[in-house]
């Protein structure tokens, strides 16, 4: 009867164990370095939007609109105060509109595809989705909200009453156009109220994002 050499096959038995432990191990470690580099790129891509909006709203933005603001209070002290100075140039200024609305490309991504639960922290997830749902889109609504009043009123009411072609400012020197300004400096100001929330806001969570991939 041939002996049976345990040895070799105890041994065999455990490089087969060591070989397929190896192999998932590499597997496993290979998986863990996409995720955690597909991870970084997207906390990378969050930041670089929220600098942008940032930027955008601290450089030009809020002093932009605060610009606006200023005007339309100078053109209801002439109108008030019945003077003709520079009024009608004022008033032309007066109805601009300028807007920025932050880019969320990176946030509905990750939210449509379920990868913002690559964030483990609970509390981090959910400033985000605040940042984007709540700040971000108020801001939005509030500069729709302004381009919508002046489509819908200041335009046809200037259309209607004024002259391009001859700065005629007794049209102006109306209860109407006056109230419609002061809707629509209230409008700015709670426009740029909200830009100013979402840098601060921005800034805190670019901050908690950034502690990520330091």
């Amino acid at each position: 009867m041939k002996q049976i050499n345990w040895s070799d096959h105890i041994l065999n038995f455990l490089a087969v164990i060591i070989g397929v432990s190896l192999a998932f191990y590499v597997s496993n470690s290979a998986e863990k370095r996409k995720e955690k580099e597909e991870f970084d790129q997207i906390i990378r891509s969050l930041i670089e939007e929220i600098e942008t909006d940032i930027n955008v709203y601290e450089n030009y933005q809020i002093d932009r609109n605060k610009q606006q603001s200023k005007i339309i209070t100078e053109v209801l002290g002439l109108l008030n105060g019945g003077k003709s100075d520079s009024l009608y140039e004022k008033f032309k200024a007066s109805m601009n509109f300028t807007n920025y609305a932050p880019r969320n490309v990176t946030f509905k991504s990750i939210s449509s595809s379920g990868k913002l639960d690559l964030i483990e922290s609970f509390e981090l997830r959910k400033r985000i989705s605040i940042y984007h749902e709540v700040w971000v889109a108020e801001a939005e609504f509030r500069g729709a909200s302004q381009i919508n009043f002046h489509n819908d009123h200041l335009m046809p009411w200037v259309m209607k009453n004024t002259d391009f072609a001859d700065s005629d400012l007794e049209s102006l020197n109306d209860t109407e156009v006056k109230n419609m300004l002061i809707v629509y400096k209230s409008l700015i100001d709670g426009k740029v109220r909200q830009y100013q929330k979402v840098v601060s806001e921005g800034k805190i969570l670019k901050e908690e994002l950034e502690s990520l991939i330091q």
